[in-house]
């Protein structure tokens, strides 16, 4: 059995749907609201009105990542008087769980509506196509899961665009809303440690399908009312400052990992000693206008499988994360 061949024998979209049955069946426990909007589409309310939480948070990251990778939550020492709620990623998927299904969409805007969107319902989009190009991936299914990052809950208008650019009906879809400035999106947001930076390898002209697993980290950010009013920490800066990616890999003739893993960390990016509410003034405001140049974390691995040899770069920057929490 061939490894493309074993891929086309599961469906992301099954594996999350499981996930959100889940949610629902547990939603008093874990804090969610559940309901159907007129069109039929189901709605989960993971921190919008509901009240969410960690537990809510880590099933909305599995959810994200297609039901293809382990996330969990767990308190870690970075010094001596400093110990962080940490968010932990592994897989075995890497292509498809954080390029097919976690990478963001271009923002999702319908009206006044808007969100920034990720989930395994962009196989059936097949957006961004660069990614189903690479991976080689696709699927067919009759029903979609999609995370939003929004501060507010879609309608009916929101939900029939999505279906429709998926080719299902609005009753086939599934929608989880956690707003980045809750607990669950306090988790959802640093479990995309990993996503940022086998992207940059992949725009560096990697080819990402020698990265067999990866594992990765990165602090919770705390939540707090004016996280996008007023300069301070964000989970994009615990992930910039703070998070780890290992990835493992197959390496073949001509690619220099020690030069492509310094191209991951956020030391060697034009943004070090920037916070993340400056990086997205100078976008104007949008995250679809930030420099992807910006997308690293703060120290980066890569074990080479082909001969045994591990590449290492940058470093947890503590003076970043201590001053922009202060």
């Amino acid at each position: 059995m061939t490894k493309h061949q074993f891929k086309e024998n599961f469906s992301v979209n099954e594996n999350s749907l499981a996930i959100v049955k889940e949610m629902m069946a547990r939603s008093r426990e874990l804090g969610l609201m559940v309901g159907k909007l007129a069109n039929g589409t189901t709605l989960i309310d993971a921190g919008v009105e509901a009240p969410g939480g960690l537990r809510a948070g880590l099933m909305v990251a599995k959810a994200a990542l297609g039901g293809l990778a382990e996330v969990e939550v767990a308190p870690i020492p970075y010094a001596d008087d400093l110990v962080l709620p940490t968010v932990k990623v592994s897989t075995d998927f890497p292509v498809i769980s954080l390029l097919v299904c976690q990478q963001t969409l271009p923002t999702i805007e319908v009206g006044e509506y808007s969100a920034i969107t990720s989930g395994p319902g962009k196989a059936l989009m097949r957006k961004p196509e660069e990614f189903f190009e690479i991976s080689g991936y696709s699927e067919i299914a009759r029903f979609a899961v999609f995370v939003m990052q929004s501060d507010d809950l879609p309608d009916e208008k929101v939900s029939s665009y999505i279906a429709k650019e998926c080719r299902i009906t609005p009753s086939d879809l599934f929608l989880i809303v956690a707003p980045t400035n809750s607990m669950a999106g306090a988790v959802q947001v640093p479990a995309r440690i990993l996503e940022n930076p086998l992207w940059r390898l992949s725009f560096l002209g990697f080819d990402v399908n020698k990265v067999r697993c990866a594992v990765g980290s990165a602090p919770m950010t705390p939540v707090y009312p004016n996280i996008w009013k007023s300069p301070s920490i964000t989970a994009d800066d615990m992930i910039l400052y703070g998070g780890r990616s290992i990835f493992f890999a197959e390496a073949g003739e001509g690619d220099d990992l020690s030069s492509l893993v310094k191209e991951l960390v956020t030391e060697n990016s034009p943004f070090f000693g920037k916070s993340f509410f400056e990086i997205l003034a100078e976008a104007g405001g949008r995250f679809k206008n930030i420099d992807r140049r910006k997308y690293t974390c703060a120290q980066a691995t890569i074990y080479d499988l082909s001969n045994g040899k591990i590449y290492s770069a940058g470093k947890i920057h503590l003076d970043m994360i201590r001053k922009l929490s202060s």
